[in-house]
């Protein structure tokens, strides 16, 4: 692919992402969904189960459960 990356260590996390059936580390404990990295589950389980919605528009009344997505509104 064309990604580049100025880390090694994210080259090689990105690099595992192009291997097929590849064991994931981390779980859902609800839906068993599987996460190459911890925080990446945690976020899950905060925004999909628990319904987190952590980041508020100042203009308006939207809030997001990603800072991300709140950057995009």
């Amino acid at each position: 692919c064309q990604c580049k990356f100025s880390r090694r260590f994210n080259l090689g996390t990105h690099m595992k992402t192009h291997v097929k059936d590849r064991q994931k580390d981390f779980v859902c404990n609800t839906c068993h969904k599987a996460f190459d990295r911890k925080h990446d589950c945690d976020r899950h389980v905060a925004t999909v189960h628990r319904g987190e919605r952590s980041y508020g528009c100042d203009l308006c009344s939207s809030s997001f459960s990603r800072k991300d997505a709140l950057f995009r509104h």
